[in-house]
């Protein structure tokens, strides 16, 4: 699982908690694109998550690849596995 999460993000640190030490990679970016890395850019692209970015965050994708959008649809996906 990959989470893509802001910098300084409630719901973002939240989602963090809820995920505990389950193993996923966290990439966190800063809330102005033009500062992330190539790095982190080049996830944003693949997994294509960029407009979803613009809109909410934090935004997980699934090793399956479906993309949970939002802190309250990753929580209940927590409750639901």
């Amino acid at each position: 699982m990959i989470l893509f999460s802001l910098k300084e993000c409630v719901k973002c640190d939240a989602v963090k908690d809820y995920l505990g030490d389950m193993d996923y990679l966290l990439i966190e970016l800063s809330k102005t694109p033009s500062e992330w890395s190539t790095y982190q850019k080049g996830f944003v692209e693949q997994y294509n998550v960029r407009e979803d970015l613009k809109r909410t965050a934090p935004i997980l994708v699934l090793d399956n690849g479906e993309k949970l959008i939002g802190q309250l649809r990753i929580k209940q996906w927590m409750k639901n596995r």
